[in-house]
């Protein structure tokens, strides 16, 4: 790759407070106090001390979390949501569990839906949500682009959950999209991780 991956789950929203599933576009504060999100601009920052030579680009989901994060996270490196390197991208979104899993608690959905993933990858949560696939898909036209429209810059990816885990285990499982939702994949609430 040409650039380097820094990957960012949101921090915890009203929907996590609520410990129910949200993947339509809507808009949810994020609820995290102030030092999560300082914490972990403070790891990003760590993580990119001796790459500053290289441009910064900014990605987020457009859900109001991923952006609340985003903006928080780059506010140390002097990029703000205005930046014409800050960019919201649709391809980033969450997974779509499918319209009769709107707002319905996520414990056990997220651990039948993975189960379900681990078995096939083109289960469509709720009947009509995303598949493993449908979201590899979208994915991978988004790197192909931003490899395409960028050259040795630090790129964040600010996203959710499943997009993040699904995203890491396409491209350092050796491609076995059916270990997304096991632990290694997996990323907490205002994660980062390096994609490698």
């Amino acid at each position: 790759m040409r650039n380097s991956y820094w990957l960012i789950r949101h921090g915890r929203s009203l929907a996590n407070e609520a410990g129910i599933i949200v993947s339509l576009m809507v808009r949810l504060k994020q609820l995290d106090p102030p030092h999560p999100i300082v914490a972990l601009r403070l790891l990003l920052k760590g993580h990119l001390a001796d790459k500053m030579d290289k441009p910064m680009v900014v990605y987020s989901s457009p859900f109001s979390r991923t952006i609340d994060t985003a903006a928080l996270c780059v506010a140390a490196f002097g990029i703000t949501q205005e930046s014409d390197n800050f960019f919201l991208e649709a391809d980033l979104r969450e997974r779509g569990f499918g319209v009769a899993l709107e707002l319905q608690p996520y414990g056990q959905a997220y651990a039948d839906i993975w189960a379900e993933d681990g078995k096939s990858l083109d289960y469509k949560p709720g009947g009509d949500g995303e598949s493993v696939n449908d979201v590899v898909a979208r994915l991978k036209a988004l790197f192909v682009n931003l490899e395409k429209k960028h050259d040795g810059c630090n790129i964040v990816l600010c996203s959710h959950g499943d997009t993040l885990s699904i995203m890491a285990a396409a491209m350092t499982s050796g491609g076995d999209m059916h270990q997304h939702g096991t632990p290694a994949f997996q990323f907490e609430n205002a994660q980062i991780k390096n994609l490698v």
